[in-house]
């Protein structure tokens, strides 16, 4: 369980599942994601929870442009998260077919921009060992070897 040793490891789990899975055609899995995905960011205390300011705008069906404003929403708010999270959505995404790669990458697309804080020794995120931060870019630059034809969105 050394993959989930800390908090933010589970919370981007967890965020990654529900979001995948709200991409689905089964109406009950979807909807259970929804869910997944409201407890998710209701556990971050954020003062203006961004699921529940849209809550009502998605009732199945296409979920991607909602994910991808919800996304951003979430990574302005929780940008800390941000390591965890593209290194979770990176290593499921070689079990995945190329639709469900480009879901994926609608949603994850969003807190990619957050990757400099991490290098910016000023910024209360910065990665002291860079550890983190070149691990997600090697996983990104993996990502877009192994599949050309999946481009980041």
């Amino acid at each position: 369980m050394e993959r989930f040793s800390r908090l933010s490891n589970v919370s981007a789990a967890l965020l990654h599942i529900a979001m995948r899975n709200m991409g689905t055609e089964n109406p009950e899995l979807s909807g259970a994601s929804y869910e997944l995905l409201a407890a998710v960011v209701g556990s971050f205390d954020l003062n203006a929870s961004p699921i529940m300011t849209t809550k009502g705008l998605w009732i199945g069906g296409p979920s991607s442009p909602f994910l991808v404003s919800l996304s951003e929403r979430i990574a302005s708010l929780v940008p800390h998260l941000t390591l965890d999270f593209v290194s979770e959505v990176c290593s499921t995404l070689s079990k995945s077919d190329t639709t469900l790669k480009l879901h994926c990458l609608s949603y994850m697309s969003p807190w990619l921009k957050n990757l400099s804080i991490f290098a910016e020794p000023t910024n209360a995120s910065f990665d002291h060992s860079g550890a983190k931060l070149r691990d997600c870019i090697r996983l990104l630059i993996e990502l877009t070897i192994a599949d050309p034809q999946v481009r980041f969105i």
